[in-house]
């Protein structure tokens, strides 16, 4: 028989609650997701000793010549800029909107779609954007929803489906939504570890329902912040459309993506942003919907 979650929630009042869902999610082992955005790395990459150096010196003169040549040639070709095998983030050689004050690069992940599918209704009511939607596998596994986002809970952080993240698109368009981001493409700022979300696990044949109530007007909110070392970064000065979108992440979970559950919420799956989330994430959107 399939199994139904309801959760109602009122972003203006904020009440408290989860989700309950049939089936179960094994815990993974936790893994710290640690990156730093600069790197100290050195451009010396030759170190000679005075013997090897003296032998050098006592070449003859077109010898020399094409040794400083070839020594070049390879300086250049393999420059001192970051190793696309550690994952080093550009440098401001190869500039982005976000250098302009713009929003990080979001590209496509490339995920396959999972056995899913997700029923949305989006409208606009007076000073508010109402969001429902209903998410419901079709598959065998247990899918993650990413629609649980953290928030301050006294001392601590809790994770909660009634808030959202709001970011700029082009065109005066506005993307509301519930879901992973990767690392910012930006070298101005240092994180010691990648901001967390939660993710709601759904049963395979199991649904979920969800209404949304967001303020207008919107107001900017992306996990890595509003200010990526090249200034605040806001909205469309005049927002026209807006759509809503909502992470789902399938089984097998690529490295680097280890959900944990939350040992106080049976439903709650706490997992980090980042490019490996990124990747594995499916974004399931609705029709992008006017603003009056």
């Amino acid at each position: 028989m399939p199994t139904t979650v309801t959760t109602t929630r009122n972003l203006l009042n904020n009440p408290r609650g989860y989700a309950t869902t049939g089936g179960a999610l094994a815990a993974a082992a936790s893994v710290e997701v640690t990156r730093h955005a600069f790197p100290q790395r050195s451009c010396d990459r030759t170190h000679r000793s005075p013997l090897a150096f003296a032998r050098l010196v006592q070449q003859p003169p077109r010898q020399l010549l094409a040794v400083w040549l070839l020594g070049l040639l390879m300086a250049v070709l393999s420059g001192c800029g970051d190793d696309p095998a550690t994952g080093d983030p550009r440098s401001d050689d190869h500039p982005t909107d976000v250098t302009q004050g713009g929003e990080p690069a979001d590209p496509a992940s490339g995920a396959a779609r999972p056995s899913a599918s997700v029923d949305f209704e989006v409208a606009v009511a007076d000073d508010r954007l109402l969001v429902d939607y209903t998410v419901t596998n079709h598959g065998a596994h247990d899918l993650l929803v990413l629609n649980r986002l953290p928030q301050p809970a006294g001392a601590g952080t809790s994770y909660v489906d009634d808030i959202v993240y709001v970011t700029g698109l082009d065109d005066g368009r506005v993307q509301v939504a519930q879901r992973v981001f990767p690392w910012p493409d930006s070298v101005r700022i240092d994180y010691a570890q990648a901001p967390q979300m939660g993710a709601t696990g759904l049963a395979p044949r199991g649904s979920l329902d969800v209404h949304l109530e967001v303020p207008l007007p919107l107001e900017r909110r992306q996990p890595f912040g509003a200010d990526l070392g090249y200034g605040p970064i806001s909205l469309p000065d005049r927002v026209t459309e807006v759509e809503f979108c909502l992470g789902v992440i399938a089984p097998p979970y690529p490295r680097g993506v280890s959900p944990t559950l939350d040992p106080d919420d049976p439903t709650l799956m706490l997992l980090a942003h980042g490019d490996a989330a990124h990747q594995a994430q499916y974004l399931f959107c609705s029709d992008p919907v006017a603003l009056d």
